[in-house]
């Protein structure tokens, strides 16, 4: 059942202080990494041209308006009085990018508000995640145009999660594997945390660096560095942590304790990964060969970087490491007042597996721990 209501109000403004499109676009493949990937749309559908956001639960797209297809018999009239479905169907699917593991399917609305229909060039979708049950997703979006006008809006957007992937599948493309971790460990900790990646041979690690501040919505003079390395904002409370690989960089910023790891899964003797992590923290990497799955090489990578967030949230490295679970590619451990979670995958230009791990306070976990070197 719909109720439909129809009004003379002119169409309103959103805020001036950001239009539509401003800000840095996200390096993601359109054709390649979504409509060739998590989105199976085709032909007239295909209408999101790039994305200014992608965050686990708010997202930026800018869709295309201009289509010459037909959508009724040539003898029909053309005119859309109530606009261009695809354009609402691309804001819809606009949403994937925030729950990229699984194909989400519209289900329901409460509201669709819309202002006018006339619009030249193209258009902007804002999603924003209001509640979730489940595998159920509730979003509210609104699309403006270039100038920040508001078009329409769309209150109470349900979205149902089908077919879970798995993260090994196949490479990850940056933008969505942040996005991916954002509610992993969003949904393990309770906590808000942001992610990014900037990727590149060609850049060098303090390029990538200012990147990835920048995509946090700060500048490099935003960030200092203590004696020991370890970077700290002087413009905001919280934590932010960087990693580093040839190919590719990682930032994760909180408003309490964070710490991140890159490790490249590489082939080594068992006897130089004792010497490696110690006797202790060996055995550990054991246990999860001979019991979670793992390769000896990915177990022991996970252990590394677990430790190596450690150092880098400041937090004594005399604290036991212990398994606490594993979830699908993903292995949690806990140390102290912290939980660090690690996951196995392959990410696109990185060749051969990865490990990821963020350090996060576990939930009601109010002990500080005396800060110490290591970055």
């Amino acid at each position: 059942r719909a109720i439909s209501r129809f009004t003379n109000e002119p169409a309103s403004s959103i805020s001036p202080l950001r239009h539509a499109g401003a800000g840095q676009v996200v390096p993601l493949g359109i054709v390649s990494d979504l409509y060739g990937g998590i989105l199976f749309h085709a032909g007239r559908f295909r209408r999101i041209n790039r994305y200014y956001e992608i965050r686990a639960r708010s997202a930026e797209a800018e869709i295309d308006t201009a289509t010459n297809s037909l959508w009724f018999g040539w003898h029909f009239p053309q005119q859309l009085l109530l606009g261009d479905p695809a354009v609402r169907d691309a804001a819809l699917h606009s949403i994937q990018v925030c729950i990229p593991r699984a194909t989400i399917l519209p289900v329901g609305v409460d509201c669709i508000s819309i202002l006018t229909t006339a619009r030249t060039g193209p258009v902007y979708c804002r999603s924003r995640e209001t509640a979730r049950e489940g595998n159920l997703f509730t979003y509210n979006f609104e699309i403006v145009d270039q100038e920040g006008t508001l078009l329409e809006t769309w209150d109470g957007v349900r979205l149902q999660a089908f077919e879970n992937q798995s993260t090994a599948a196949k490479p990850w493309p940056a933008a969505l594997l942040a996005s991916h971790m954002e509610r992993e460990l969003s949904d393990r900790e309770g906590i808000d945390i942001r992610l990014s990646f900037e990727g590149g041979v060609s850049i060098c690690r303090d390029s990538r660096r200012n990147l990835l501040v920048q995509s946090f919505g700060m500048n490099s003079e935003d960030i200092c560095h203590r004696a020991d390395g370890k970077p700290e904002m002087n413009t905001r409370a919280g934590s932010i942590t960087f990693s580093h690989l040839p190919e590719i960089s990682m930032a994760a910023l909180s408003t309490d304790t964070v710490g991140c790891d890159l490790v490249s899964v590489c082939k080594r003797d068992p006897a130089l990964w004792r010497e490696m992590l110690g006797p202790p923290l060996y055995d550990l990497a054991s246990f999860l060969f001979r019991s979670e799955g793992d390769t000896e090489d990915t177990a022991a990578s996970r252990v590394w970087a677990a430790m190596e967030c450690l150092k880098k949230a400041g937090a004594s490295t005399a604290e036991t490491l212990l398994f606490d679970d594993r979830r699908d590619d993903w292995i949690a451990f806990t140390a102290g007042p912290y939980s660090v979670s690690t996951l196995a995958t392959n990410i696109q230009g990185v060749p051969g597996a990865v490990v990821l791990g963020v350090l996060t306070r576990r939930a009601n976990a109010s002990l500080r721990i005396p800060a110490c070197s290591g970055v």
